[in-house]
């Protein structure tokens, strides 16, 4: 899939999930976005809550003294997955 597709999808699902399309600019041609201008909303917390979900998943909570996996809202763990990888919209594309 192309960069401009898994975009394209990830916003639809998003908005389909109750994201508010308004949000991110309802004119804005997501075809001619570059990475660096769409990166932004990715990481955004209630897009993220919308494409991922809020169910509760196990997560790592690392606090000084220890790292113990507790419940944690889904979008918070894929979060935290994705800003570590080189490509976080091919990340995204496993969830379309």
């Amino acid at each position: 899939m192309t960069d401009e597709t898994i975009l394209r999808q990830t916003v639809n699902k998003a908005v389909k999930n109750g994201y508010k399309k308004e949000s991110l600019i309802d004119n804005w041609p997501l075809y001619k976005l570059q990475y660096k201008e769409h990166y932004s909303f990715l990481f955004n917390h209630e897009f993220a809550k919308a494409f991922f979900g809020e169910q509760l998943v196990q997560g790592l909570e690392t606090n000084p003294n220890t790292e113990e996996l507790i419940d944690v809202p889904a979008w918070r763990v894929h979060l935290q997955v994705m800003v570590l990888e080189k490509e976080p919209l091919k990340y995204l594309e496993k969830f379309l």
